[in-house]
């Protein structure tokens, strides 16, 4: 939480494992849990934690969970992302999740 404070972080997302997933990792998903935990109880004013379908209506820009699933694989942006293509798919998840944070949340 050392990043929070030094950046004075005061809104996040989390991106969710999909609930259908055919091979969860239990070392996500319980990264996942202390991370809410964590901001629930930090200094981060408001926060969400979602799935894609979830992440892309917060973004409010047409996706839906399939679209930004391939927005995400795709080596271009169609939103004008800088240097998308040097990202691999956790970072351009965590990108993702960050816009959607910064758009939706007061």
């Amino acid at each position: 939480m050392d990043v929070v404070r030094v950046y004075d972080v005061s809104r996040a997302g989390i991106r969710l494992t999909e609930w259908n997933s055919k091979n969860p990792n239990t070392l996500r998903i319980g990264l996942e849990a202390v991370l809410q935990e964590a901001m629930a109880g930090g200094p981060i004013k408001c926060y969400f934690a979602g799935v894609l379908a979830t992440i892309a209506k917060r973004l409010d820009m047409g996706f839906d969970a399939s679209s930004l699933k391939a927005e995400i694989q795709s080596p271009e942006s169609s939103i004008g992302l800088p240097g998308w293509e040097k990202h691999g798919l956790e970072e351009r998840e965590a990108l993702i999740t960050a816009i959607a944070a910064a758009r939706s949340l007061p």
